[in-house]
């Protein structure tokens, strides 16, 4: 599996009730992950220190194993070994990530605040329309329509590239997720398949930099 961007184009060729049954394992599993997380013991490994003048002093100590120990797998480690298993038979790239997505990101309204109150979706938010918008315009021309895609992408990191290292470091640190394309496809998903809920929180961010130019001229 690549990570590749997948839009509308790709998303309108799964039907609905396969939408929703890939959507409700990747609860099932998200809700399955939690449970182990929160209640497997931690696991710990012996790392033996160098020889101490001090016998009293003990040679060994004990940290957390997380590296060997599932219960502290991370979500998206975990989502992307469970999306190459046959545990769920998905058929494509297209229904990997949407899977993935839909476990690592469980909640539309969750996601699109944390980007609208550090300031990572204003970034994001003319990439994810103009990727739409070019889907739109080249969807009989496949080729042209990736080439534009890529340009865009291409774009997006020279034009924001200290943004997109800030958006990667605070879902590393503090989610643990270190895909962006993940997160730039959990968008691309909310923007297809719930946009009156994505354009609400354009339209909070779009005010709040109106009152800010305000504040600033009086």
């Amino acid at each position: 599996m690549n990570n590749e961007l997948f839009g509308a184009n790709e998303l309108s060729t799964i039907d609905n009730e396969r939408l929703r049954y890939i959507k409700q394992y990747a609860s099932y599993e998200y809700n399955k992950y939690t449970y182990k997380y929160n209640n497997s013991p931690i696991s710990i490994r012996k790392v033996t220190k160098t020889a101490s003048s001090n016998k009293m002093c003990p040679n060994t100590t004990v940290i957390p194993n997380t590296e060997n120990n599932p219960s502290h797998q991370t979500l998206e480690k975990y989502f992307l070994y469970k999306a190459n298993t046959k545990d769920i038979p998905l058929n494509n790239d297209v229904e990997k990530i949407f899977f993935m997505c839909c476990g690592i990101f469980p909640n539309d309204d969750k996601i699109l605040n944390t980007l609208e109150n550090h300031n990572f979706l204003n970034i994001l938010d003319e990439f994810i329309k103009t990727y739409s918008y070019i889907e739109k315009k080249y969807k009989d021309n496949e080729t042209l329509a990736k080439m534009q895609k890529y340009m865009q992408y291409k774009k997006l990191a020279k034009n924001n590239g200290n943004e997109l290292i800030k958006l990667r470091e605070y879902f590393s640190k503090f989610h643990c997720i270190n895909d962006i394309s993940l997160i730039i496809n959990k968008l691309l998903q909310i923007y297809y398949f719930n946009p009156e809920l994505y354009n609400s929180y354009i339209e909070i961010n779009e005010n709040k930099k109106t009152s800010q130019k305000v504040n600033k001229i009086g």
